[in-house]
């Protein structure tokens, strides 16, 4: 479900992915298109969260060379089985054993022209939106 609310978001921003620096960020600039703050709560056993990958943000997205190789979404522990549950920026979901997610996450891209946001003003997004920092309330920028 965050894959398709981030291609909708996507869609609406002429394929550009968000430019964000943090998953918080992320998930305010999103909000529109997913609401629930509930969905960047993992569901796994290990517990933690679902993280935005920074190193896509503010790209356009046909000039990424392997879409379906590229991690958007990642859960930040890995599950009992040692895999990690990963979302790619073509939108399909994956179990990658963690030296696999490591390999794909070192990763670099080319230096695309990026347009990051800037967020602005105090954060209005649900107070249950999952900080980068667990405990630490969200920075007013």
């Amino acid at each position: 479900q965050l894959g398709l609310g981030i291609a909708i978001y996507v869609s609406d921003a002429d394929d550009i992915l968000p430019a964000t620096d943090s998953t918080a960020d992320a998930q305010e600039v999103t909000f529109p298109y997913i609401q629930k703050a509930s969905l960047w709560q993992s569901q796994n056993p290990n517990g933690g969260r679902i993280l935005f990958n920074t190193k896509v943000a503010g790209i356009v997205i046909p000039s990424i060379n392997s879409p379906a190789e590229t991690v958007l979404l990642f859960d930040e522990k890995q599950w009992p089985d040692g895999r990690r549950l990963v979302c790619f920026v073509d939108g399909h979901v994956s179990f990658l054993p963690e030296p696999e997610f490591r390999r794909r996450m070192a990763l670099t891209l080319p230096n695309f022209p990026r347009k990051m946001i800037k967020i602005s003003g105090k954060r209005t997004f649900p107070t249950t939106v999952i900080q980068e920092r667990p405990g630490t309330p969200p920075p007013s920028r």
